[in-house]
């Protein structure tokens, strides 16, 4: 039977999540007294119960009837792998699994054969034989080009196994063929299987097509990031040979090729180490011979000049990250000015991007494109044309990146612009947030902002607590001195003074419609409620769950409890940024932090200097400097669902 709980609390947290001096405060057992569990039971005309093999009905009694299990021995099993009961199946393999009779194997073979059996069945016989090591390399080739593609597909998964083996074989052949085939999901296997052959001549594959393949498979699912990110993996330490074989898929490829430029940019640069002067000048000469190449290949009429933007853009981040740049230019400047042709080519790129950002019926994904390719240039180029942007006519997701742009724009004194006092005072939070990231990331930028900070352009409270280490900590002591004289931080106690005289607002009349609007100019940059919002802090649809005043708590004390999993993380990378957000994903060569609005910024552990996990939340304190009394009662309704 299946037994369903219909639980009633009206306290649904466990204390332990809840603040210490709320805890003792709630009714825990509140609505213990209603509920239901009800049990559910099959239709004794239409269903059947099984277990241990035998089945018995909603209404009968005595012995139960058999499932048929104990009779018909290994032919019977695998007839069971047809079966549309589930339980069924998977008992059935679970038996063959078991079965240690070799000359079996041979009965299994055949039932593979036998088309007319389902996919799943065999799919599973297919894995059964690769168990017991009597699958046939002969059988595996011809299953990866089976009329089935959830055969095809698990063909190809094994066949990933036996590639990274390094035996000598012949499966290269049908897992080339299979990159060109109709179902995603078995070009998608194919493509990670290939990546394993760690001698594709053992195994029939010429390098030629072996690109050919996978740049097919690129050009075809280029909007997918899972299908790019498994076309580059098995292209490591061949970028260039992928990046030939995509520009002859080009001309009859699909739109949306510009995620898979930009990756493709990237990837050519890192694998450029300079682990030595020779290697790095020679891998340098690969990325500007590169660069040259796409710019002429898309320029010009008839050509598709957005995906030399993307690569460029790629490449020139890659750069960035390697220090690449000198004598005041961008390093993507620095790469193509040993090539006059190519510094021209780029140059009309720069021009055609500025014109875009300018244009503001361009749709918002080709501006912001244009954004990140100017980010790339200098300020005589792109610095008006990025100003320009920064205004409250302007969406904030195009604002916060023509901020992060200009940061980045040799020559730009982005910093002075930034914190002009009526100009800092127009922007919204999202857009002070983005200032704040790029100030504070840049140790010359950050002697600005102290320095706003000092005068009283810039609050003290609109620089978050845990933001203000790069100055507090700073590596000149005099620095760090004025920062803590300018902040004067508040403590815990100082902050729960604010909360208690706070508790006030509950008792306010409120209006949840204008609440919402709070939400999205205060809350929603980090939070989302009801899909609504940036997934940075934890997801609030369900806090209406808990008492108002933990829900106040949290707001005005960020400090007072920090969910696992929302941990802030400071990093300090080796040419002198330094950043902090969540810890989105943390792989053997990578990190990535998570910053308001959703902003990821991935650091290869090579270029980390330093990073240590914040004692203080994301969420700034002194929220309560940003709206009225009446806005945190409105707010406070609004997160209630009232």
């Amino acid at each position: 039977a299946l037994y369903i709980c219909d639980m009633y609390r009206k306290v649904i947290d466990h204390p332990q999540y809840l603040p210490e001096h709320i805890r003792g405060t709630l009714d825990y057992e509140a609505g213990k007294t209603m509920g239901r569990i009800y049990r559910v039971t099959a239709n004794p005309r239409a269903g059947k119960f099984v277990f241990d093999g035998s089945v018995r009905s909603a209404s009968s009694k005595g012995t139960p009837k058999k499932t048929g299990f104990e009779k018909g021995g290994f032919a019977g099993w695998t007839l069971k792998l047809n079966s549309n009961n589930a339980w069924e199946r998977d008992t059935a393999f679970r038996l063959l699994a078991e079965d240690g009779n070799p000359a079996n194997m041979q009965w299994l073979k055949v039932v593979f054969e036998t088309k007319q059996n389902s996919p799943a069945a065999r799919v599973r016989v297919l894995r059964l034989l690769e168990a017991r090591k009597a699958l046939p390399e002969a059988m595996l080739a011809a299953a990866i080009g089976d009329s089935m593609s959830a055969v095809r597909e698990a063909a190809a998964q094994i066949a990933e196994l036996r590639l990274g083996q390094d035996q000598p074989g012949r499966l290269g052949e049908p897992l080339l063929k299979l990159t060109r085939d109709a179902d995603s999901r078995a070009r998608f296997t194919a493509t990670l299987a290939l990546g394993t052959a760690k001698t594709p001549a053992a195994q029939g594959i010429e390098v030629p097509k072996m690109f050919a393949g996978l740049a097919t498979v690129a050009t075809l699912e280029a909007g997918n990031r899972w299908t790019r990110a498994a076309v580059l993996s098995s292209s490591s330490g061949f970028a260039s040979l992928l990046l030939r074989e995509v520009e002859r898929e080009v001309d009859d490829g699909p739109k949306g090729l510009e995620p898979l430029y930009y990756e493709l940019g990237q990837l050519l640069l890192a694998e450029s180490p300079p682990t030595s002067a020779a290697a790095f000048t020679s891998g340098r000469a690969t990325v500007e011979r590169e660069l040259a190449s796409i710019l002429v290949t898309h320029s010009g009429k008839n050509t598709r000049p957005e995906l030399a933007a993307a690569f460029a853009t790629g490449l020139g981040n890659g750069a960035r990250a390697k220090g690449l740049g000198k004598d005041g230019r961008s390093a993507l400047v620095t790469l193509a000015s040993a090539n006059p042709d190519t510094a021209r080519r780029l140059g009309e790129l720069f021009a055609a991007a500025s014109q875009t950002v300018a244009t503001a019926s361009a749709p918002t994904p080709e501006r912001l494109a244009a954004i990140d390719l100017l980010a790339h240039s200098d300020a005589a180029t792109a610095g008006a044309a990025l100003q320009s942007l920064i205004a409250p006519q302007t969406p904030n997701e195009l604002q916060a990146a023509a901020v992060r742009a200009l940061s980045q724009l040799p020559g730009a004194k982005a910093g002075e612009w930034f914190v002009e006092r009526e100009r800092w005072r127009s922007y919204t939070p999202p857009v002070r947030d983005a200032v704040l990231t790029a100030m504070l990331s840049q140790p010359a930028l950050q002697l600005v902002l102290l320095d706003a900070v000092e005068k009283g352009v810039v609050q003290p409270w609109a620089v978050p607590a845990n933001r203000r280490n790069p100055l507090l900590k700073h590596k000149d002591a005099a620095v760090a001195a004025r920062a803590s004289k300018a902040f004067q931080p508040q403590g815990a106690a100082d902050r729960m003074k604010v909360y208690e005289d706070h508790k006030a607002v509950l008792a306010l009349p409120a209006n949840a419609t204008n609440g919402k609007a709070v939400f999205v100019k205060t809350c929603a940059a980090c939070h989302q409620f009801a899909g609504e919002g940036q997934r940075v802090g934890p997801e609030l649809t369900g806090v209406r769950l808990q008492p108002a005043e933990a829900i106040l708590l949290h707001i005005l004390v960020p400090d007072a409890e920090i969910y696992p999993g929302f941990t802030a993380y400071e990093a300090e990378t080796k040419d002198g940024r330094s950043l902090t957000g969540l810890l989105a994903s943390d792989t053997p060569t990578s990190v990535t932090l998570r910053a308001a609005q959703g902003v990821e910024e991935t650091l290869l552990r090579a270029n980390i200097a330093k990073l240590t996990s914040s004692t203080t939340s994301l969420m700034p304190n002194e929220l309560e400097k940003t709206m009225t009394r009446q806005e945190m009662a409105d707010l406070m309704a609004f997160l209630k669902g009232q």
